[in-house]
């Protein structure tokens, strides 16, 4: 089969190499779209190591080619969901049985497999959404976008967002935020404090840096939440007497792997419903061959490009 593999800092070459072998646990899917993630992004620049060359991407959608022998509940040809099914560009990808969900119907195989992204903003909705609160969402790209919704979808009274880009700001009114803003040209902090008489019930940060983690931190009122959806590579200092004095919590949204096919359920049950909506977070949809072009567009073009889909 054909897959991309990521052989060093900054390159992928696309080879011919063997179809994967499943265990009793998992099927293997015939991938129809993968979308690039901002975690391919960290890999490709080095940003995280693994040993190269390794197969990569893991934001899948496709159809059910084989099933292992302790399958049950899918069957050849379903349309699934993978929420982790690493190498994931290529033509088939071995997933485990557990973190499969059939794909709704109303859903295509390009957007759909953005919603791999959800079932984290979803666990964190859980954990700090409620009726009527009033929510910050820092950062816009798929993670925020889907942070804006799922807030929504649990109750949230009132969404404020930031993010750098125009398009992403655009997509977040699309989709669910009441107001964004534009960092560039306001002080986000002193805005949404004014904005909301204070500070807010929930801040969500998306974007994976101090900036945003800051931003969140210092909009939050006494009580908040700060939840965070991505992983920070560089280590950030708290005040906790600070936090003390506010009352504040901190959590983190990434679900442990025992709640990985609830959280991933639920999800799914989110997009089946209409709650959510993929297709705007869609920007492109390129080939496999193209790979390289299509991770330039994501990399040096956010003010136009949120996610984008290889298929093989």
């Amino acid at each position: 089969m054909k897959a991309a593999i990521q052989v060093d800092v900054g390159r992928y070459e696309i080879r011919d190499v063997p179809v994967p072998e499943i265990t009793p646990g998992q099927c293997l899917v015939k991938v129809a779209a993968c979308t690039i993630c901002a975690t391919d992004v960290k890999y490709l620049q080095g940003a995280v190591e693994l040993d190269w060359p390794s197969p990569m991407g893991h934001e899948v959608t496709g159809a059910v080619e084989r099933v292992g022998s302790a399958v049950t509940g899918f069957k050849l040809g379903d349309r699934v969901l993978s929420r982790m099914a690493w190498g994931g560009f290529a033509e088939y990808v071995p997933a485990d049985v557990g973190l499969l969900a059939p794909l709704p119907e109303n859903v295509g195989f390009e957007e759909g497999a953005i919603a791999q992204l959800l079932p984290i903003a979803v666990r964190g909705a859980e954990l700090a959404m409620g009726p009527g609160k009033t929510v910050f969402v820092s950062g816009l790209g798929g993670a925020g976008l889907m942070c804006v919704q799922a807030a929504r979808a649990y109750g949230a009274s009132r969404i404020i967002a930031a993010d750098l880009h125009a398009n992403r700001r655009a997509v977040a009114q699309e989709v669910g935020a009441d107001l964004c803003i534009d960092p560039k040209a306001n002080d986000v902090v002193e805005r949404v404090l004014a904005e909301t008489d204070g500070g807010v019930d929930v801040a969500m940060e998306a974007a994976g840096v101090e900036a945003s983690f800051r931003a969140c931190e210092a909009v939050l009122g006494t009580g908040g939440i700060l939840s965070v959806f991505g992983s920070h590579l560089d280590p950030i200092a708290l005040d906790l007497r600070r936090w003390e004095r506010g009352c504040l919590q901190l959590h983190m949204m990434v679900e442990p792997a025992a709640e990985k096919p609830e959280m991933l359920r639920k999800a799914v049950a989110l997009v089946a419903a209409g709650k959510i909506h993929l297709k705007p977070l869609l920007s492109k949809v390129m080939q496999l061959d193209d790979i390289m072009a299509a991770f330039d567009l994501v990399v040096r073009r956010p003010d136009e490009y949120i996610k984008i889909a290889i298929v093989p």
